[in-house]
């Protein structure tokens, strides 16, 4: 968590020995730049780690949640854009639930002993009953993978079948790899069916969303990063830079 700087804490002595009609004005100032940095604290984090790491799972804060009294204690230029990515996030989350929820194009595409839409028991998965297999297996988060190994990259089924297994032989996890057999052998067109999914006009748009919340989260990392830090941590950082 970021900490105060020393502009704040002097404005926080200041304030204490001014008293009188000072006072209140310090510590409103001082209350202002405390619920600034915790409002955009949990903003930032999530959207630097959507920068770095890609968006994998409809999980992206929305602007438009925070109360009316928060939002006023950010700028006009970074609530437009705050409320632009907003925007994006539920355009993407719809094209998700499209994509990967009940009566979605994988669960109207991929066999229902192969699939499970998403629901209040997690994510969509790949699905193997235990029951079938004499070997211990796993479920597979289908939109984890999916994004891990970039599947919507494929030029062809085949492709996707490759990388798909040469994933399960690399990672050198006996239920992941069963899974991923079990599937190959009983499920034969399970690879081109995603294949299929991800090249179909739904499989784009949620690809081009996807992209799109991301390149916007680079925007945004860097003007968030000022609302989270504090003056003085703002020129250290700058100054530590010339040398």
């Amino acid at each position: 968590m970021v900490q105060f700087g020393l502009i704040e804490s002097v404005l926080a002595l200041i304030g204490g020995l001014a008293g009188g009609a000072f006072s209140p004005w310090f510590s409103a100032r001082i209350e202002k730049a405390r619920k600034r940095r915790d409002l955009f604290e949990p903003i930032y984090n999530n959207i630097s780690n959507i920068a770095e790491n890609g968006l994998y799972r409809d999980n992206a804060k929305k602007w438009d949640t925070l109360s009316a009294s928060n939002q006023l204690l950010v700028s006009p230029r970074v609530e437009d854009k705050l409320g632009k990515y907003s925007e994006m996030c539920s355009d993407f989350q719809t094209k998700y639930g499209q994509l990967f929820h009940a009566r979605g194009k994988f669960d109207s595409v991929l066999n229902d002993d192969l699939y499970r839409p998403g629901g209040s028991q997690g994510g969509p998965r790949l699905r193997v009953d235990p029951s079938d297999h004499e070997i211990r297996v796993v479920s597979i988060p289908l939109p984890d993978m999916i994004h891990r190994l970039k599947l919507y990259e494929c030029n062809s089924p085949q492709e996707l079948r490759a990388r798909i297994n040469q994933d399960a032989e690399n990672r050198n996890e006996d239920p992941y790899s069963n899974t991923v057999q079990y599937l190959n052998t009983n499920h034969h067109s399970w690879t081109s069916d995603i294949h299929e999914v991800l090249q179909s006009e739904v499989g784009r748009q949620w690809i081009s969303h996807k992209q799109d919340v991301q390149e916007y989260a680079e925007e945004l990392k860097p003007l968030l990063r000022k609302s989270v830090l504090s003056s003085t941590d703002r020129i250290n950082r700058r100054i530590s830079g010339l040398f």
